[in-house]
């Protein structure tokens, strides 16, 4: 199983992780617990992972060491990081944007498409 998180659920791990904040989202410690346990996998966009970092910059927030937090986190639970390279980018623009879906959301869905293997 394969789920992607939006950019307040990335967010919410980082913290997580980074800080031993508490999950305020019930659903995603279930997430996390089930990465943690190899059940499910969770996948999460660089791109979103950019805009958290510039955020956590402007506040000032030391964001040392979050870069490598993440990328290292595959280690330790079922993580998948996808970059939006030039192929995720091709493989977006097959698809006609939805007025009414905001680009964040339909990246999470594309992003699950491919992890599931859907290029229909």
């Amino acid at each position: 199983m394969h789920y992607c998180l939006n950019r307040e659920e990335l967010n919410q791990l980082i913290d997580f992780k980074a800080h031993s904040k508490e999950v305020e989202l019930p659903d995603l410690a279930l997430w996390i617990e089930a990465s943690r346990n190899w059940e499910v996998e969770l996948g999460c966009l660089n791109y979103l992972f950019a805009q958290i970092l510039e955020k956590k910059t402007h506040e000032k927030q030391d964001c040392s060491g979050m870069i490598d937090l993440l990328y290292d986190s595959p280690e330790q639970m079922y993580l998948r990081i996808h970059e939006c390279d030039h192929e995720f980018i091709t493989y977006m623009l097959r698809f006609l944007r939805e007025a009414n879906v905001s680009l964040e959301e339909e990246l999470v869905k594309l992003h699950s498409y491919m992890c599931e293997y859907k290029y229909e």
